[in-house]
């Protein structure tokens, strides 16, 4: 059972940084921790593939953290968060995206 752990890491690595869902981010997290899972592996393959297993967990905690933190962040001052917010909109209002093309 080979698969090309690269692909399926920046797969997931992809999913969290385009912000889907929870649902999809867990789903996917769990899809590679089944297919990476060490004791999927064959016996030569085991350590590999515990090395793969810390990385997708690693990807996931810090991912989640971040949320965490942000949530946390919001929650203890409402206040900041929508004077950061404005903050944004005004930004956007007086430096509009330039189209590059």
């Amino acid at each position: 059972m080979l698969y090309n752990f690269q692909d399926d890491f920046e797969q997931l690595n992809q999913t969290l940084i385009k912000g889907k869902t929870y649902s999809e981010i867990r789903k996917e997290y769990l899809k590679l921790l089944k297919m990476y899972h060490p004791d999927k592996a064959d016996s030569s393959q085991k350590k590999v593939y515990e090395e793969y297993t810390v990385k997708i967990v690693n990807l996931y905690q810090n991912y989640m953290d971040k949320k965490i933190a942000a949530v946390e962040t919001d929650f203890v001052n409402p206040k900041k968060k929508a004077q950061n917010q404005s903050d944004i909109n005004l930004a956007a209002a007086v430096n509009p995206a330039q189209d590059s093309t």
